[in-house]
């Protein structure tokens, strides 16, 4: 019996409950799928909630696929921990106490899936009563429960089931599994449900309102970062994004190592922002109309079932092979996924997977249907079946990598000139995007760092300054001769002030945007290779998506590629732009 790995799976799971909201654009891997030990299902009520929906406005892959969990479930979990406690009192019956515990982990498992099918339904319906409160119940229910599994690490450390439990164990894991168990108190709890409540309260405010709307999520979100550190703190951190780093995304870095990517991405990339802006403008106004029209369409609003972009993703995952291929069509015929184009419903796409059935399922929000989010999403959809491994950051090159080497290939369906247009665009964007979330990584560093000495007015003050250690003080030139500074063209790119962007994310997502920079680099790599030979692009591609290394440069480096911690990154990205989508470059 492999009661470590049924142990380990609990501490996994704690991660992934505190990285919720971070999962809106990325997969989460928690264990393999193992046979029902217990058949819970037959507790389960019947509850339909698809039943009666407008079928234009959501689109539900698979109808089974719905919260049902209930208080009998609930009592069966709690009923199973006392006996699980009462063995261990007793010490006369372990074989008894390890079958009690692999149920106990079975059930999480089961836990887990109905806590992210709620947390589905809350995005599908979130001005729902009953979503809303069926989120926030099972959210709770879990921390609850999660609490009584951890805490028992020490119960059975002292007891006669210890060495059978912890057999195979090294001291570094026991003596963190018994450090688990002293932090994880019933305050710990009551933090973790705080900031579940203050995520549902923020949706309920409007980050682009600059009065009334910015001014409660200024203050909503110290409150936020409070809780944020107390748990950090609790578990032996000195703030939320030195735990972040460590344990919640299982980064290979620390947030001080992020600083070289700042300095390396303003030596290299930022010179050339505006230049591959400028060329991508050129290109397309040199199209027909006709042609812009497809520029337009691929890039924001060609939906992924739609005849043209179904034939040519059916195209592109044959070109990456007969497993990807394969993969592609069993979502055609069985796709797990909810699909909203209602106002009201969370606004972004994100991959999850179930224990039981054990398989991805995708989530695209009102808008987030196009043909790239959906490369995207089924980038990480893909990792999960390919069995890939690896951190939030390799995750996210696993799904940007599969959009910069669909561009390449692109180019045979739509043509040429329409491609490079797209390429460059796609450039300009991703350089752009790698300096807005070295900027959200640098505020949140700093607000979390700094958290007691500030007030919620200094907030915007704090953004501000981390722009211009991204954009750097140097003036950027636009082609018609103006001069601005990276908050100006940040402003002019977003038509909104830049400080919005950060009441965006910034509760959503704590800490997890430094991984957006770090996987973006690795896809331009892809896309530089792939650029040069495709078949070497689908080769590295194919080696990140089955990756057996959780390491991100690690990975990079087996698929042939190099890392953001390797100035021959910035380098090759470099001469990518000027080499192939950079015109006139002085």
């Amino acid at each position: 019996m492999k009661q470590k790995l049924c142990v380990r799976l609990l501490t996994l799971a704690l991660v992934c409950l505190l990285a919720l909201p971070a999962l809106a654009s990325c997969s989460m891997s928690v264990g393999p799928a193992k046979k029902a030990f217990t058949d819970q299902t037959k507790f389960f009520s019947d509850r339909d909630p698809y039943a009666d929906i407008d079928e234009d406005v959501f689109d539900i892959g698979d109808k089974t696929l719905v919260y049902r969990y209930t208080e009998q479930n609930e009592q069966y979990f709690r009923d199973l921990i006392e006996k699980a406690y009462d063995l261990i009192e007793d010490g006369g019956k372990e074989q008894e106490f390890l079958t009690a515990y692999e149920e106990l982990d079975e059930l999480y498992g089961l836990l887990v899936d109905q806590y992210r099918l709620a947390y589905i339904e809350y995005c599908l319906f979130g001005d729902d009563e009953e979503s809303s409160d069926n989120y926030l119940y099972i959210s709770a229910l879990q921390t609850d429960i999660l609490q009584d599994l951890i805490a028992m690490y020490q119960d059975i450390y002292d007891s006669p089931y210890r060495d059978a439990f912890f057999e195979g164990w090294t001291e570094q894991e026991i003596r963190q599994a018994l450090d688990e168990a002293a932090l994880y108190t019933d305050e710990f709890v009551e933090l973790q449900n705080r900031a579940d409540e203050l995520l549902v309260a923020y949706r309920e405010l409007d980050a682009y309102d600059v009065g009334e709307g910015q001014a409660a999520i200024r203050d909503l979100y110290m409150d936020f970062v409070a809780v944020q550190n107390e748990i950090a703190r609790n578990l032996g951190y000195a703030d939320y994004m030195e735990y972040a780093y460590e344990s919640v995304y299982g980064r290979d870095y620390s947030v001080e190592d992020a600083g070289q990517i700042v300095a390396w991405n303003a030596e290299y990339l930022v010179p050339l922002l505006v230049d591959t802006y400028n060329a991508f403008v050129g290109d397309y106004q040199s199209l027909s109309d006709d042609g812009k029209s497809l520029v337009e369409s691929l890039l924001f609003e060609y939906p992924y079932d739609g005849f043209a972009a179904s034939r040519t993703l059916l195209k592109y995952y044959k070109s990456l092979g007969q497993e990807a291929l394969g993969y592609y069509n069993d979502f055609l015929d069985h796709g797990k996924y909810f699909r909203s184009k209602h106002p009201d419903s969370y606004q972004g796409a994100f991959t999850w997977h179930l224990y039981n059935p054990d398989t991805p399922i995708l989530y695209f929000g009102p808008g987030y249907d196009g043909i790239y989010t959906f490369v995207h999403e089924f980038g990480h959809y893909s990792a999960y079946l390919f069995d890939g491994r690896g951190s939030m950051d390799l995750s996210e090159v696993q799904s940007q990598g599969s959009e910069m080497l669909f561009t390449v290939f692109a180019s045979d369906v739509f043509g040429e000139i329409v491609m490079e247009a797209v390429a460059e665009y796609n450039c300009f964007q991703a350089v752009f995007d790698i300096c807005q979330q070295l900027i959200i990584n640098e505020f949140e560093t700093y607000v979390y760092a700094h958290a007691d000495e500030l007030t919620a007015d200094d907030l915007d003050d704090v953004y501000r300054a981390a722009v211009m250690k991204i954009y750097g003080d140097d003036e950027l030139t636009t082609d018609n001769g103006r001069v601005d500074t990276g908050y100006d063209l940040m402003s002019y790119f977003y038509s909104i002030t830049p400080e919005t962007y950060w009441y965006m994310v910034c509760i959503e997502s704590p800490g997890y945007y430094i991984s957006y920079a770090t996987s973006m680099l690795g896809a331009l790599e892809v896309l530089a290779t792939g650029t040069v030979d495709y078949q070497s692009g689908v080769e590295a591609y194919l080696s990140l998506l089955s990756s057996e290394t959780e390491s991100l440069s690690e990975a990079l480096h087996n698929a042939g590629l190099t890392s953001p911690f390797d100035e021959e990154t910035y380098r090759s990205i470099a001469a990518l732009f000027r080499d192939y989508y950079i015109d006139d470059i002085k």
